[in-house]
């Protein structure tokens, strides 16, 4: 969908040294055969963007599934961050996520932001190999939030309060 460089222009030079790679047009899901659960697929900083999980879940995607790859992190703590980042998705949307790490945080995060399983070694790292299951609850309604139908409106109307606000303030100021 998205390549790192159309968001990190810094990506370009290094996206060379991997392989040419082109930015998709469509917002494929993935349906089961019970056709139930609608599958958004969102791919490694995907998850970050939240106009692009929206845009998803305006057609119909009832789970969110990240594969991602945190190496470039190392220990650090940009996989949590990059974690706490996604979280946002699935609040935004009242979505869950399955998020797959190839190092970093893989988790099960419920449509409220809660990480509700996490894969950990015996000393709590998450830094580890492994295989995670369990369960989420996949919400079958299709509720949309405010976020979900209007994107980022809140947003805009808060700049143009601010704007107004500021130009009030400066219009004030000539006349004192």
């Amino acid at each position: 969908m998205h390549s790192a460089s159309t968001f990190v222009p810094a990506f370009r030079c290094r996206s060379k040294q991997v392989g040419a790679r082109h930015a998709g047009k469509d917002y494929t899901l993935f349906r089961l055969a019970n056709g139930d659960m609608q599958i958004a697929p969102l791919i490694c900083f995907e998850d970050t963007i939240g106009d692009l999980a929206r845009k998803f879940v305006l057609r119909g995607a009832n789970l969110l599934v990240d594969v991602t790859n945190d190496a470039w992190f190392l220990r650090s703590a940009g996989s949590r961050q990059h974690l706490a980042n996604a979280i946002f998705r699935c609040v935004e949307t009242r979505r869950p996520m399955a998020r797959a790490a190839n190092t970093g945080v893989t988790c099960f995060v419920n449509e409220f932001g809660r990480v509700t399983q996490m894969l950990q070694d015996e000393r709590g790292s998450t830094f580890t190999e492994g295989v995670l299951t369990g369960e989420i609850k996949i919400p079958t309604e299709r509720e949309l939030t405010f976020y979900t139908r209007y994107g980022e409106l809140f947003a805009k109307l808060c700049a143009v309060l601010t704007a107004i606000a500021i130009a009030i303030r400066l219009a004030l100021r000539k006349f004192v």
